[in-house]
């Protein structure tokens, strides 16, 4: 009777499972769409808010965490462009760093999307105070980009985010248009061959890649 019981109660809990899965999914497809479609700050912090409630009720999964990181952090691009200034920018990031802890701390630490944020939050935070942050934490944001390319070579975001680096870096420090233009290409070779079936896989960055080789047409 008792092991009549326990297999009773193995078979609620997994069809529970199943039941939850796509429920799990639905929701994180459903919040990726709002923060793909965010048109104002107010929307995408809803976005990362629900990106952390779901990481609180899903322990095995890492993605939610991942996807409130990336809401952070343009968050804090975002108001920095529209006068919030450094402090409010810097407010953003340890919000997305504590998001990026909470992923890793599911993960063994050796996943590439994850070392690519980081490199992002690093490179943010060169905005903070250019002059005092910029060769600290551009040479942690490389550093990152670097092992997030050896982990997963064919991840294009640390090859974009470079690019992107190298582009509006001054000429005098190893940067400029010549030097950020094999990174963006790389990038684009790498996003066009991404051909993952997982509607939940990480596919940011390719628009705005495209929009920065296009201005090398432009000259």
């Amino acid at each position: 009777m008792r092991l009549f019981i326990l297999s009773i109660t193995t078979l609620l809990l997994s069809s529970l499972a199943l039941v939850a899965q796509p429920d799990y999914q639905a929701a994180m497809q459903a919040n990726l769409a709002k923060m793909d479609g965010a048109e104002k700050m107010a929307d995408l912090q809803a976005a990362a808010n629900t990106f952390e409630r779901i990481g609180k009720a899903e322990a095995d999964e890492w993605l939610p965490e991942y996807y409130a990181t990336l809401s952070y952090i343009n968050l804090g691009w975002w108001g920095l462009k529209t006068g919030g200034g450094a402090e409010a920018m810097a407010t953003m990031l340890d919000k997305a760093q504590a998001m990026l802890n909470a992923a890793n701390a599911k993960l063994d630490g050796s996943n590439s999307e994850l070392h690519t944020l980081q490199g992002y939050i690093y490179q943010a935070r060169v905005q903070e105070n250019p002059m005092a942050n910029g060769p600290k934490y551009t040479t942690k944001a490389m550093a990152e980009f670097n092992k997030a390319s050896s982990l997963d070579p064919t991840n294009p975001r640390p090859h974009y985010l470079t690019g992107q680096h190298v582009f509006y870096m001054p000429e005098a420090f190893g940067g400029g248009k010549a030097k950020a233009k094999p990174h963006l290409e790389k990038a684009k070779e790498l996003f066009a061959a991404q051909d993952s079936e997982d509607a939940l896989a990480p596919r940011w960055g390719a628009e705005y890649n495209a929009q920065m080789l296009a201005q090398y047409d432009e000259n």
